[in-house]
């Protein structure tokens, strides 16, 4: 619940600073509290563990220690892990994506729904001004109480409908979409502004709804000393694919779909940014519907999402059933570095290709640059890892 909260203060207070005094300030705001927390924690926590505490831990850790390479060999068989890794990166591909670029869309859509609105809650923008600090306020809500609800809730019944059968913990993520899918459709449609902000609390609802079950399931299917790393493997996938892919592929494209919409008027995104007059008034329609229609088509990732869940209805009884099985042998060093290789090149490529815009003159085949370097860096990540594993069995 945490990031639902996180989210409606960030979006809330981010907004509203941002509308009266500028999104450079919003950003000194955002980080403030995190400023006065390392103060705070600083001056008051202290380590309570004495040195026999410690030795006793660090025994026990030694006991039950499993390797870096072994977990990753054991995951590597655990089809259900990668299908509730997948789904829960497909699900956040399309909500971070949304998250970032729904204010946006509301904006170049319906700033004068947006206005209107905002007047009737004391909230209307200076003349000539869009209505920035409401329409993030109401979203930041929406994403907040929506998605704190929905992981309380999707732990809740997971919980319960686990107890009866393990594939339930899939049945809600799976589930959820199907709701979701026409809510989005129809606020990206629609001219009223103030009941799409009361039904996108349902989406909301089911982005935070599949936290709980993926996050609680992987612990199902690993022994004890792989879930602290288990967990941190998922949300590894998840926020490359999430987040490093989400808003980037959603952005890209927007402005291919601007361009599609500018042929034959002479403009482009890049050189819309100087067009003023009728010229700037044909850029902004183009941008609307570009962005607009972006949102329909990124809606076609929930069902490949959909589809992981589904598929993990069938692996996830014998994956928790051998969850204290583990594999012969280590993963190996280069097995590891061809995962992590395609690991860091697909956002590698796909960041580059992203940034390219920011050229006069784009490099030539920038995005294969940006493929090789990311890749480059998984290759590096593995060797690291492999050196730690390496380092940690001498200690035990």
């Amino acid at each position: 619940m945490g990031i639902s909260i996180g989210t409606l203060l960030g979006m809330a207070i981010g907004g509203i600073v941002a509308e009266h005094y500028g999104w450079r300030n919003a950003f000194l705001v955002a980080g403030a509290p995190g400023l006065l927390f390392a103060v705070v924690a600083i001056l008051t926590l202290r380590e309570p563990r004495n040195q026999l505490s410690r030795d006793a831990q660090a025994a026990a850790n030694a006991s039950s220690h499993i390797s870096l390479l072994m977990v990753f060999s054991a995951l590597e068989k655990r089809p259900t892990f990668w299908l509730f890794a997948l789904g829960g990166a497909l699900t956040s591909f399309v909500s971070y994506a949304h998250g970032q670029f729904f204010t946006p869309f509301f904006l170049r859509n319906h700033a004068h729904e947006l206005t209107v609105l905002a007047g009737q809650f004391g909230m209307a923008p200076a003349p000539g001004k869009p209505p920035l600090g409401f329409i993030s306020l109401a979203l930041g809500l929406g994403a907040g109480i929506g998605g704190a609800f929905g992981s309380w809730l999707g732990g809740v019944l997971a919980d319960k409908l686990g107890q009866k059968d393990l594939r339930n913990y899939a049945l809600f993520p799976l589930l959820v979409p199907f709701v979701s899918l026409p809510i989005i459709w129809y606020v990206a449609g629609t001219d009223n502004m103030a009941l799409a902000m009361v039904l996108l609390l349902i989406p909301n609802i089911g982005v935070g709804a599949w936290w709980g079950p993926v996050y609680g399931g992987v612990q199902t299917m690993v022994p004890p000393a792989m879930r602290a790393l288990s967990a941190a493997v998922l949300l590894f996938v998840i926020n490359m694919i999430g987040l490093g892919g989400g808003p980037t592929a959603f952005g890209m494209t927007t402005d291919y779909m601007t361009n599609h919409y500018l042929a034959g008027t002479g403009f482009d995104v890049q050189t819309c940014r100087a067009a003023l007059g009728a010229a700037k008034a044909t850029c902004a329609a183009a941008s609307a519907h570009g962005i607009k229609i972006t949102v329909y088509l990124s809606t076609a990732i929930i069902p490949l999402a959909m589809l992981c869940f589904f598929l993990s209805r069938s692996t996830i009884v014998k994956d928790a059933a051998n969850a204290d099985a583990l594999p012969a042998k280590p993963m190996s060093t280069r097995r590891l570095s061809a995962y992590l290789f395609v690991a860091g090149a697909l956002p590698g490529a796909a960041l580059a290709n992203a940034s390219s815009m920011f050229f006069k003159t784009p490099p030539a085949m920038f995005w294969l640059q940006g493929l090789v370097a990311g890749g480059l860096v998984g290759v590096v990540l593995a060797v690291l890892i492999v050196s730690m594993s390496g380092r940690t069995e001498a200690k035990a």
